[in-house]
């Protein structure tokens, strides 16, 4: 493993879009052993995944606002502790690991059993399949999955053939067109890739039920850490990938972590003892598979 510390700067948006000048240097540890974390394997995201299920399906409650494929992405993630604030439910995140496990044939077939006339045909099951899981390799996503899965904890998943069928000769909509926002209409959304010229994408929607989906598109769309000299600028409602993070001063020269080790501090700075879940960083000389069990960072922030 690489004993120099590896370092980031970023800057983010508040929640209203002004810039508020953070500085978040994410600084890997010098003391190979010192953190004991390890991210959850496949077989043990299956293995939550299943639990979930079983419990869902013996729980006389009714998923709230989400399909039942939906609240299992909620309770997985929960369960695995993928939280980006504390404990706050509404701040889970769905990495690729999890959407992978749980996106199964049967899954996305019973998520869309109630085809309407106006899409029957247009699509069959297996298209759908390969649109939102790709071949069906264990480790693929298809180009829509992420949509799809927006689409699941807005308890609208039939609505993915009116994402299908979107298309101009500037854009479509598919994962790459992540992120989104509301349009300057109530009941559309746009991607902030498109030119100004594209028009807005209205699924039908009220405009509330937009605005949801803009919200949780965040817990997919996912941020990934690398080397860079540039600042990286996140909108305020980014959920960031970090599992396990502890605040560990504020206001202070050093910060005594948990592994023994000093930290940066000073000023108003708030240093944050943070594991970014693998697959979610690349930076030279640490490996995420193989540095997993001993890349903890130090993210500091000076407001």
């Amino acid at each position: 493993m690489n004993q120099q510390p590896v370092s980031l700067t970023v800057r983010v948006h508040g929640p209203s879009g002004e810039k508020t000048p953070a500085r978040l240097p994410l600084a890997a540890p010098v003391v190979t052993g010192a953190v004991s974390y390890t991210p959850p394997s496949r077989d043990r995201i299956a293995e939550v995944v299943e639990a979930c299920e079983t419990e869902l399906n013996e729980s006389s409650e009714s998923p709230n606002g989400e399909s039942p494929v939906g609240a299992l992405l909620r309770a997985a993630s929960m369960k695995l502790g993928m939280y980006w604030d504390g404990d706050n439910s509404n701040k889970t995140f769905f990495p690729h690991g999890l959407l992978v496990v749980v996106l199964t044939k049967d899954r996305i077939g019973s998520s869309l059993l109630s085809v309407s006339s106006e899409t029957e045909g247009y699509c069959t099951p297996a298209e759908c399949y390969r649109r939102i899981r790709g071949s069906g390799a264990p480790n693929e996503l298809g180009e829509y999955a992420r949509i799809f899965a927006v689409l699941l904890l807005c308890d609208r998943p039939l609505d993915i053939f009116k994402f299908f069928t979107f298309f101009n000769s500037e854009s479509r909509i598919n994962d790459e067109a992540f992120p989104f926002k509301l349009g300057k209409k109530g009941g559309s959304i746009r991607s902030k890739s498109w030119g100004a010229h594209t028009p807005d994408f209205r699924p039908g929607w009220t405009a509330s039920g937009c605005e949801s989906f803009a919200t949780q598109q965040w817990r997919v769309f996912l941020p990934c850490f690398k080397d860079t000299e540039e600042p990286q600028n996140f909108p305020g409602d980014t959920i960031m990938p970090w599992h396990d993070y502890h605040v560990q001063a504020s206001g202070s020269s050093t910060a005594s972590t948990g592994s023994g080790m000093d930290a940066p501090g000073g000023g108003n700075s708030v240093v944050t003892r943070v594991f970014i879940h693998d697959g979610h960083w690349s930076f030279d000389g640490l490996n995420p598979v193989s540095d997993r069990t001993t890349a903890c960072f130090y993210a500091h922030r000076s407001d």
